[in-house]
């Protein structure tokens, strides 16, 4: 099977935007790629081929960005680093038979089609029945044959594009335009705008003239150049757009990428197709009115993905309009062929779906121009039709057929002239805004209000040659404002300024009977209008002083201009001086300002209005910083009222609003009043949005709500929302997503979005600035701090002074040193000299920058009292006890609280959940928040949690680590004793006992010397008493507890079960000192205080040493009774880790009864303890089993006995693995003792031996009872014995 050279279906996949792109391409509904040419075969690298060169330069004719690539790896890194394009792919050789590369290119989204080009067709056939069909065009084995198909393809795609525009009708004003409408209303403005532009006879010339420059080295287009120049005609500007040449293309790429440069150089052409098609649509017109069939039903189909779908479905009963000249065809097959609406599922990376619109137009309301054009078309069978320039449509309904995958839709819209009557309106409304009014200008700012920044610097670059006005020169120098080049802004509104003065002055001179009272006012106002534009720049560039002139020179001006003074104008004014006393922190001042500008407001605009609004939110802010947390709610109240009046319900500033009241409620302490508000914000998402500011603005109310939460101790739905938001947050940053806390602009529809800029950054726009300016730049201080900053934070700190110096310098040169920029260099140099030790220096330099900000700064302001903390903690180290005074004086004046960061503290919130993990004891899932970002966890108090929580976990060395750690970051005695006990107690667990004693041997130092905390003394007491008691240092293990009881009793006298057990303890040290008088003393004590408490095994504890005293007195009946109530208190525990203990009184308990002769009960208890000795491999399981057999012995049961000493030794061989053993060698001795005596009392019975060898194991017993060893004398009792045998 041949694949066939006919079209495929039209099925351009939409490529991914980066940032800047999508913010502007976001507002419009397109097919439309960039297509680039791609031929990949080995042989692409050989020069001397005549058929691979001569396919080479075929391509470039079709496309002149065709590249080609002999590797497939590097034609997949060309592919990743153009990720914007759409390719169509030539592939031939070996690769076009790779299953795994096809595979690849299939997966790819921006590889469109692909042209197999080959000899032999039938080698590659089987590829078409892949898994993937639908890329493949087809198989070509001639040159001519493959660059048809790929011409055609390509003509096909770039004439059958769509891209539109929506306007939505149901918005209140003019003034706050969508993005979406403001790109409609310019293609509405375009043609006008193209036309008023004189035509002469150049332009025709200057339009071949970069025809030739743009196809230089392409033969074929150069030809076609030349055709058209000799044989165009204005009246056949239509066939010349419908034949396969390089026109059209230029037209759609120039109207698609809203090139102005290109539009200007087209507009000869543009204005004679407009025109053709209008003398052309009188003929439709006619004829289908003679025919007595006024409605006209067209067609066009093409693919879109959902989201563009879903967006023309929420824009039903909107207008549409059309970015250029919109193709479309009477037949309903045509348009459902160029849909692919028959077509099965296409491939999994196809995320386009079919899309047929359905055209209707009446000719007898002659709202829309479009022309039959078939009878000159290429293809007079598609029966196509062309609309003018900007043509819109109003969408009637969109319709979804889901039975099939994937869905096709149906979109019906109607022919509309609303458009006229809606730019109309806008020109209107913008000339009561603008004095002089230039239509010219309108279209330029629409550019600049759709983010066309370079667009609009060319269009009114071009504007100023043909009349240099001072509008445009403002328009002009509004567009470098909006770029951040504040320079040419600057130069060019001071220009637009002096223009307007010059222009003014002479008028003041005439007589008053000439003087034009009306032109004068005017003038004022465009003056004032520059000026605002001027203060605007200062106060965005931190320069709030010279602002605030500007300010004031525009509000006088309105001031003179208006009458009655009662203008929005004037109230704009106003408002902004009252943001710059807020920035100097002179909040009564700024609030004096805001009540003005609301006065004025209140008779000059409708009584709900976004202004209004904005500004109550400015004057809650001011409430807010001086905690007036009442009338700030107030304020906001009455502009959320404001604003649920004047946008939808959903708005992002009604919901904005919303969290600042529930943010002041939270300030009151009123928890649950500030989850109510936060909870309602959640219900005001807009899932239809998806702007970066509303989805950061939820990470915030989330954030909110779990702060909310965690204040009322419901620490489960804390943690919910505080990783709610930590995911949502990171989901955003990939996108580098920033937004403000409160509202904090005059502008309530915009928020400042900044984003953090690396050091490599910083040194590429000091480059730049060295560059374009060679330093001379008034930013340039600004940039070099922020240099010095991050080297600060890399604590480099010799890096960090050289960069504040030269920013100082730069300070003096550009901004005056009394300016913030320097007082923060001043502040952060003092901070290094404090870091190295060198205190002078460091006050030198922060009385220094308090001098600074005190010039510019109200004397309340947060910054003045953060520098006043400063200079006082240096006076201290200084020993400067007068200067500290003096500024601990002037620190009380400033009263004002420090204002929270606005930024989104992600790392807060990861610490947060941290710290509640750990309160709840979920010690993993807060090491689990630690993994996510180590790095912030690296202060002293997540050092040290992060050791308790490790000590929690039994994971000693890393418990160790990790308060070392904290130990080294501490600053304060209190810090250093938290982390040394910590330390301690790491090393403790770990039986490094020599470490822990250094640590808590620290700790009792500080404690010492500061007596304010006595009870942690008596604590760290207690673990060194501990550790002298395990290591037999029982005078110092007696020292530290007795100190410890006595701090204890004083401090926390009711906590029986603490100063029970040290009570114990000491008599436990008394005990190993073989006191037991006073040890006796002590236990009892400790009983009394204990015998309520449920310590059992401390109880338990008691009862055993007080039974073993008693046993060395000895009192058996009381050791025994002791030794019981021990036992039954052991057993009930049940727990592994108290085996020893029961192995060691049930062991204890047999010792009494053997004294008391009680054998049988001896023998039961021993061997009790005898299971639990060998179950836990015990070291006294040898003593042990040399007992049982002593107590058979005493029963006069020598069997058993020898076999427990047999068992004895096999142990102790096993232990000591070494026949020289001394205690191996006795208890080889008893064995064959016994073993001959019990021989011998088989045969003559001689008991009395018997007696005498128990006699003398009596005696051994109580010199030792734990390893019961054979003396050296019993070698002699054996020999005698033997002797005597022998005898008899």
């Amino acid at each position: 099977m041949c694949a066939s050279t006919s079209l495929k279906t039209l099925r351009i996949n939409i490529p991914h935007l980066n940032k800047t792109e999508a913010c502007n391409k976001n507002n419009t509904v397109s097919n439309d790629v960039n297509i680039s040419l791609l031929w990949l075969d080995k042989n692409t690298c050989l020069q001397d081929d005549e058929d691979v060169c001569e396919t080479k330069r075929m391509l470039k004719e079709i496309n002149n960005n065709a590249t080609f690539h002999s590797d497939f790896d590097g034609l997949i890194k060309f592919l990743e680093d153009n990720l914007n394009d759409t390719f169509f792919l030539v592939i031939s050789g070996v690769e076009a038979t790779s299953t795994t590369i096809f595979q690849k290119l299939h997966s790819l989204k921006h590889i469109d089609s692909i042209f197999l080009f080959c000899l032999e067709k039938q080698t590659y056939e089987p590829l078409l029945t892949d898994q993937h069909p639908s890329k493949i065009v087809g198989i070509f084995n001639t040159q001519s044959e493959l660059c048809n198909s790929i011409r055609k393809t390509l003509d096909h795609v770039r004439r059958h594009f769509a891209a539109f525009t929506l306007f939505n009708q149901k918005q209140h004003s003019m003034r706050n335009l969508s993005i979406d409408s403001i790109r409609f209303l310019w293609h509405q403005l375009l043609k006008d705008t193209l036309w008023k532009i004189s035509r002469t006879d150049d332009w025709k010339i200057r339009m071949i003239e970069k025809f030739r420059d743009y196809y230089r080295g392409s033969a074929n287009e150069l030809k076609d150049v030349g055709e058209f120049e000799t044989q165009y005609k204005s009246s056949d500007a239509v066939k010349w757009y419908t034949k396969d040449m390089f026109i059209y293309k230029l037209i759609n790429q120039a109207l698609r990428t809203e090139d102005i440069d290109a539009l200007y150089t087209l507009r000869y052409y543009i204005e004679d197709l407009c025109l053709d098609l209008k003398n052309r649509y009188e003929q439709f017109r006619q004829l289908h009115i003679e025919l007595e069939m006024p409605s006209v039903t067209l067609y066009r189909g093409l693919r879109l993905d959902r989201d563009q779908i879903l967006k023309l479905k929420m824009n039903v009963k909107n207008l549409i309009s059309t970015n250029g000249f919109l193709s479309a065809t009477r037949s309903l097959d045509v348009a459902k062929f160029y849909a692919g609406w028959d077509e099965p599922c296409q491939s999994t990376t196809d995320i386009t779906e079919p899309v047929l619109f359905i055209i209707n137009i009446d000719v007898n309301e002659d709202k829309i121009i479009v022309a039959d054009i078939a009878a000159d078309s290429m293809m007079p069978d598609e029966l196509e039709v062309l609309f003018d320039l900007g043509s819109i449509f109003e969408i009637n309904s969109i319709t979804e057929d889901d039975t099939q995958k994937p869905s096709k839709w149906t979109l019906s819209m109607t022919a509309s002239n609303n458009g006229e009557k809606i730019l109309n309106d806008y020109i209107l409304f913008k000339r009561q805004d603008m004095e002089g009014f230039d239509i010219s200008i309108i279209f330029g700012e629409f550019l600049y209000d759709m983010g066309e920044y370079q667009k609009a610097e060319k269009y009114f670059e071009n504007l100023l040659l043909t009349e240099d006005t001072p509008q445009r020169r403002y328009s002009l120098g509004m567009v470098h404002c909006l770029k951040g080049e504040y320079d040419q802004a600057l130069y060019h509104l001071q220009s637009a300024y002096n223009r307007y003065r010059e222009i003014l002055l002479p008028m003041a001179s005439v007589s008053h009977v000439l003087f034009d009272t009306d032109a004068a006012q005017n003038m004022l106002n465009e003056m004032a209008r520059v000026s605002v534009a001027i203060a605007n720049i200062h106060f965005d560039t931190n320069n709030p002083d010279e602002a605030l002139i500007h300010y004031k020179n525009a509000l006088h001006a309105y001031e003179t201009s208006i009458p009655d003074c009662n203008s929005p104008q004037i109230g704009n004014c106003l408002q902004n001086i009252g943001l710059i006393y807020q920035q100097h922190g002179s909040y009564n001042e700024a609030l004096e300002k805001f009540y003005q500008a609301n006065d004025i407001f209140s008779k000059t605009l409708p009584e709900n209005h976004p202004d209004r609004a904005g500004l109550l939110l400015n004057i809650g802010n001011i409430y807010r910083l001086q905690n007036q947390y009442d009338l700030a709610i107030e304020s906001y109240t009455s502009a959320l009222d404001m604003l649920k009046k004047i946008y939808p319900s959903k708005h992002r500033l009604i919901t904005e609003c919303m969290n600042n009241i529930g943010l002041l409620h939270m300030s009151k302490h009123q928890y649950d009043e500030s989850l109510k508000w936060f909870l309602q914000c959640l219900e005001n998402y807009n899932e239809f949005e998806s702007s970066n500011t509303q989805n950061i603005l939820y990470v915030h109310i989330h954030a909110n709500i779990a702060e909310s939460y965690e204040k009322t101790d419901n620490i489960c739905d804390a943690i919910r929302y505080y990783e709610q938001s930590l995911t949502n947050y990171e989901k955003a940053q990939q996108d580098g997503w920033r937004i403000v806390k409160y509202v904090n602009s005059n502008d309530a529809e915009e928020t400042k979005e900044k984003e953090e800029k690396s050091l490599t950054d910083l040194f590429s726009i000091l480059e730049n600035f060295k560059e374009l300016y060679s330093g001379e730049h008034p930013h340039v201080p600004s940039v070099l701090r922020d240099i010095g900053k991050a080297f600060f934070n890399d604590k480099k700190y010799k890096d960090a002074l050289k960069y504040y110096n030269q920013s100082l310098e730069m300070c003096t040169k550009f901004q005056s040193f009394e300016h913030l920029d320097a007082a923060a260099c001043l502040t952060d140099i003092s901070s290094i000299y404090q870091i190295e030790g060198d205190y002078l220096k460091a006050l030198d330099y922060a009385a220094e920058s308090y001098n600074v900000l005190s010039k510019i700064l109200s004397s309340k302001h947060p910054k003045i009292k953060s520098i006043l903390e400063h200079i006082i903690h240096l006076c201290n180290e200084t020993g400067e006890s007068v200067k500290a005074s003096l500024y601990s004086a002037k620190l009380r004046l400033s009263c004002e609280k420090e204002i929270t960061s606005d930024d989104f503290d992600s790392d807060g919130i990861r610490k947060k959940m941290f710290y509640l993990y750990y309160k709840q004891e979920k010690y993993q899932e807060a090491l689990n928040i630690v993994s996510s970002k180590i790095a912030i966890f690296e202060d002293q108090q997540s050092q040290t949690i992060l050791g308790q929580i490790h000590l929690k976990l039994g994971q000693y060395e890393q418990a160790a680590f990790h308060s070392r750690n904290a130990l080294t970051l501490s600053s304060n005695d209190s810090n250093i004793v938290i982390c040394n006990t910590q330390l301690g107690h790491a090393y403790l667990l770990q039986h490094d006992k020599t470490n822990a004693l250094m640590c808590y041997e620290k700790c009792v130092e500080i404690l010492r010397r500061d007596t304010s905390d006595e009870d942690e003394l008596a604590n760290v007491l207690i673990n060194m008493g501990a550790i002298y008691l395990d290591q037999s240092s029982y005078n110092d293990s007696l020292l530290h507890y007795s100190e410890a009881l006595k701090i204890k009793k004083k401090t926390d006298p009711s906590n029986n079960t603490l100063v029970g057990a040290i009570t114990s303890c000491i008599g436990k040290s008394l005990f190993k000192q073989h006191n037991y008088d006073e040890a006796l003393v002590h236990f009892i004590e400790a009983f009394e205080i204990l015998k309520q408490s449920e310590d059992s095994i401390e109880l338990a504890t008691i009862h055993e040493f007080i039974g073993i005293i008693y046993y060395e007195k000895p009192d058996l009946e009381i050791s025994l009774k002791h030794l019981l109530i021990a036992l039954e208190l052991y057993d009930k525990l049940k727990s592994t880790e108290n085996d020893s203990k029961l192995e060691n009184i049930l062991g204890t308990i047999a010792n009494v009864f053997y004294d008391k002769q009680d054998f049988q009960a001896a023998l039961s208890y021993y061997k009790k303890s005898l299971i639990i000795a060998d179950n836990n491999d015990s070291p006294n399981l040898v003593s042990t089993l040399y007992q049982i057999s002593q107590v058979y012995f005493q029963l006069n049961n020598m069997n058993y006995g020898i076999e427990y000493i047999k068992r004895c030794i096999e142990v102790q061989e096993a232990l000591v693995d070494d026949e020289n053993d001394q205690d191996l060698m006795s208890f080889k001795q008893v064995l064959s003792y016994t073993q001959l005596l019990n021989s011998t009392r088989k045969q003559k019975r001689r008991r009395k031996y018997k007696r005498l060898f128990h006699k003398k194991r009596y005696q051994r017993r109580m010199k030792k009872k734990s390893v019961i060893m054979v003396p050296p004398e019993l070698g002699n009792l054996i020999t005698e014995f033997c002797e005597q045998s022998q005898t008899v």
